[in-house]
Order: structure tokens, then sequence, then C-alpha cells
């Protein structure tokens, strides 16, 4: 069988990107196993490292955008700077620079006959993406697609969810991609139990179908951790005691709590204490949040590091070197930096809510994301107290040891196997 699969091959998506990147890798590993049919990789990034190391293994690379409709692409990349032009491509092609104003009519699908006929000139047989789009059922070939979060129905009190016909889009997407889907794929039993919720209400959906695919970081062989952490540190020029956070300037990152809660600690302990943000603020809302956040944290005299993106081994030094990973985050049920900051031995604050309590249980310290006064104590708490500290590090790397990678390539490589036989199946 011929297996496509469609990549977020953009740093800008944040923990979709390093849900893509851990899949190509396990591909990778799938591969050398001697799994037997083909992987043709239909990429917007053809210089991507993964990409390329995909084509040294015999890969077969292809464009995502058919001959036809290049000249289109052409004029989203001339009018886009460097750093946007893999996204445009990736949003043009998938249906996610879909004009937002316009009304959706959930029932009425628009077919890409061009990109099917793309995908079907190479005989693809199932298709896997790494991302949530509507390209999936447009195209109408049996697919495998994840589904990250439904914020938008369980929160749509955040406008990067629900404005400017966002959640329109949300729905058309889920509500056409669950159902026509050949399999789902969920991070966690609460990330199902969300899609059956909102997606199976009248008890239609084949719920068989909807499997639970464990996160785990693309980085797993960490050695080495303090040496890389001191590196990093003056890479950057960080202070040598610091709280880290990485997540793209999202109103519900809530990375202004933070600040909030820094100040108070300063006030009540006179204890300052540095934070260290690395995530993208391109787009309204997140431009908006991270202007705030500066302009909050001057006016506190907070000192904070902004660092925008950086590679991963940079985001393991930086882990390894702070005092704590800070995501007092509204959203979940799975946050990606809470395991990778398992993994290098980070201790972890972070949000007391559905989901988020179900995936960290005791390994984790838990505050009121809507109170900075209980973020500020935690924080606190944890600065001052190295033998909590060193409590939630010994917590976090058990926590850890069920996130296995060749666990995880183990799993993808059954999915895939399952999602196979019920191609053939249907096709008797």
């Amino acid at each position: 069988m011929r297996i496509g699969v469609v990549p977020f091959l953009d740093r800008q998506g944040g923990g979709i990107y390093q849900y893509t990147v851990t899949m190509l890798q396990a591909l990778l590993i799938i591969k050398k196993d001697g799994f037997s049919d083909e992987f043709i990789i239909f990429s917007t990034n053809s210089n991507h490292p993964l990409i390329i190391e995909l084509r040294k293994q015999d890969f077969q690379i292809i464009s995502l955008e058919p001959s036809s409709i290049k000249e289109k692409l052409k004029h989203v990349i001339k009018t886009n700077i460097d750093e946007k032009w893999i996204f445009n491509t990736y949003s043009y092609l998938t249906g996610l620079s879909r004009i937002r104003h316009k009304k959706i009519d959930l029932n009425s699908i628009k077919r890409r006959d061009k990109i099917r006929n793309h995908f079907l000139s190479y005989k693809t047989d199932l298709i896997i993406y790494t991302a949530p789009t509507s390209l999936s059922f447009e195209v109408n070939i049996p697919y495998v697609m994840p589904i990250h979060d439904l914020q938008h129905r369980l929160q749509p009190e955040f406008p990067e969810v629900s404005a400017d016909g966002e959640f329109e889009e949300r729905e058309y997407l889920y509500s056409n991609g669950i159902k026509q889907a050949t399999m789902i794929l969920a991070e966690s039993e609460v990330g199902k139990e969300d899609i059956i919720r909102f997606y199976d209400k009248d008890k239609k959906l084949n719920r068989n179908k909807i499997k639970i695919l464990p996160y785990i970081p693309s980085f797993v062989d960490i050695k080495n951790n303090d040496e890389v952490g001191i590196k990093v540190r003056e890479k950057f020029h960080l202070p040598k005691r610091y709280l880290f956070y990485p997540a793209a300037f999202w109103p519900h990152k809530n990375h202004l709590r933070i600040i909030k809660a820094l100040d108070v600690i300063n006030d009540k302990y006179k204890c300052k204490i540095p934070i260290v943000f690395c995530g993208s603020y391109i787009g309204k809302y997140r431009k908006e949040s991270y202007d705030e956040v500066r302009e909050t944290a001057k006016k506190f005299s907070i000192e904070t590091y902004y660092l925008d993106y950086v590679k991963d081994s940079d985001l393991v030094g930086l882990y390894t070197g702070a005092e704590a990973l800070v995501m007092p985050t509204f959203f979940g049920p799975t946050n990606i930096p809470v395991i990778e900051a398992w993994v290098v031995g980070c201790p972890v604050i972070t949000s007391d809510i559905r989901g988020i309590r179900e995936q960290v249980g005791d390994a984790a310290l838990l505050v009121d994301p809507k109170n900075e006064k209980d973020i500020a104590r935690g924080i606190y708490k944890l600065w001052t107290d190295g033998k909590l500290r060193k409590n939630l590090i010994s917590k976090g790397k058990m926590k850890v040891k069920s996130y296995s990678f060749d666990d995880y390539c183990r799993r993808l490589q059954s999915l895939i196997d399952e999602a196979k036989a019920c191609i053939e199946y249907n096709n008797k």
C-alpha cells in the first residue's frame, strides 16, 4: 500500500509542529525496522532538515502543490516574508486561508479535485495528516487525522478559537473531518471524550475509529543536561536562576498573569524572579497579547526575556537551566511542554483544570490559571523550596517513563496497520 503523509512543518505552529516532528521521526524508525509499505511525503518545505533526512532514507518526497496551481502559489510566496512563506503555502493548500467572513455551510463540502488528482497520480491509498485540515475530506481519499483540542466548543470566549469566522471554520473542519475519517487520533482519553461529546450527539459515529496516540517529545535521548543548560544560558545572556515558558503569545496561554504573579511576589516577599518566554507573536491576537505583556512587565519592572522560537537543542538547554516550567494555560487536554520538561528534569507548575489534572497527576504543582495570586503562591513555593523541587523532578521522571519513544513507534505502526486493514475491508 502507498501511504501519503502531509506534514505541518512551520515552527510558528508550536505544539502542532512538535507533534509533526515526532511523527516523522517515528516513521523513519518504522521504515528502518522493515515496514513494507511505501511512504510518500507531500510537503511544502523540501529544505526542512527532517525532510532532507527522509529523502536520504529513500522516502519519496513530493511537492504538496500540484503543478497546475504553482503559479498562484508564487504570488503567495512573493507577497510574504521568508519566515512566513511555508505557513502561507501550507495554509493556501489546506484551506486554512479560506475567507473567514463568508458564511460556511457545514454540509456543503468544497471538493479539491486538483489536489486529489495530484495525490492519486502517485497511487496514494491512505493519507496521514499531522494536523487537522479540511483538505482531508475535501480530497476524499481515506485518511488518518489528529484532533488536538476542541477549545472552540469548550472555551469560545477566547477570540483565537471563535472570532472572525474561526468558530464556523472549525465546525466545518471537525464536523466533516471526524465523520468521514478512516481513523481519528486523540492524544488522551479526555480528548476522545470531547470528540464523542461534541460530534456524536446522534450516536451514529463509529467510536472505534477514535484511537489514542499519546504524544511524546521529539527529543528523548538527553545527555549532559547541566552542560547544555550552562551553554544556552550563556548564549542568551540569561540569569543563573529563571522561570521558563515556551508558548506562542495567544491570550489563552496566559502570559500576562505570569507577569502579574511575579509582581505579587515582588510586592509581598521583595523577591525578584526572572522569566524567559519563547514563542511566536505573529498575528493579530498574538501581537496584541505580546504587546500587553511587554508593557505590563515594563510597568512592574519584571526581568523578562523574549526569545521567539529556538532550535530544539537550545530548547533542551532552556528547560535544563530553568528553575521550573510555568504554564498556567487555559487549554488542554494534553500540553507538550509539560512532557518536554519532565524529560529533561525540569519541575512543572501548570493549571488545575480538566484534562491537565489527568495528564500530570501528582507530578506537577497545580494552580488556578484565573488567579495571579494563586499562580504567585505556586511560583514562590517552588522557587524557595528545594525539597519540593527535587520531589517534582523525581515524580516527573517517573511519569515520563510511560512515554517511551519505542512504545510510540510501535503504537503508530499498529494504528497504521489498523487503518490499512479498514481500507482493505471496505474495498472488498
